[in-house]
């Protein structure tokens, strides 16, 4: 886990292989004293239809996500061809209601390849990243990536500014504040890849 009081952020990478209940934070978010903000997670699983709803079924702590609401939930909705493919949806955690799971609104999905590979790299894997520091990011510090993608960071930026070329290597993080691009956890920033 990796905090920045600062920007009142947090980033939670499950162990490989692991996986925890993202309900329980923000009670450990309030037991510690703080007041808990949006949850943002990645989730891949299953996607089923039960009745009107679109649920996303896995394995782990959490069995299912009722997916509504969010920026491509209606483009989901329209991709009945996925019904029963294995998919990773990114969004934000809502509680459960009444007898429903958990919710998860659709920011992003993508399809998954078999056994849960796709053609990005899993959320846990730290990769580098040369770009340039913009000034792009709402909630978290941001860059734009040679590849021409944006990626929000969390962490020390050791005094970078938007403006600077920088190398960028960190794990994606599966759970942000940033809901924007692909949210990397720094682990290292220079001016050169090492």
């Amino acid at each position: 886990m990796k905090v920045d009081l600062a920007e009142a952020q947090a980033v939670i990478l499950p162990a490989k292989g692991k996986s925890f209940d993202p309900r329980r934070i923000s009670k450990a978010i309030r037991d510690a004293g703080f007041t808990p903000g949006r949850i943002e997670l990645t989730a891949s699983g299953r996607l089923a239809k039960q009745g009107e709803l679109l649920v996303l079924e896995m394995t782990g702590a959490i069995k299912e996500f009722v997916l509504a609401g969010g920026a491509q939930a209606g483009a989901l909705t329209e991709r009945t061809e996925l019904a029963g493919k294995r998919l990773r949806v990114r969004g934000e955690l809502h509680p459960e209601h009444a007898d429903r799971p958990p919710g998860l609104t659709v920011e992003k999905f993508e399809q998954l390849r078999d056994e849960g590979k796709s053609e990005k790299p899993p959320a846990s894997a730290s990769r580098e990243v040369l770009g340039k520091l913009t000034d792009e990011g709402i909630e978290c510090a941001a860059m734009r990536g040679d590849d021409g993608k944006l990626y929000t960071l969390l962490g020390d930026l050791k005094g970078h500014r938007p403006g600077d070329t920088v190398c960028v290597r960190g794990r994606v993080a599966e759970i942000s504040f940033c809901m924007q691009g692909t949210t990397l956890a720094v682990e290292q920033i220079g001016r050169t890849c090492p």
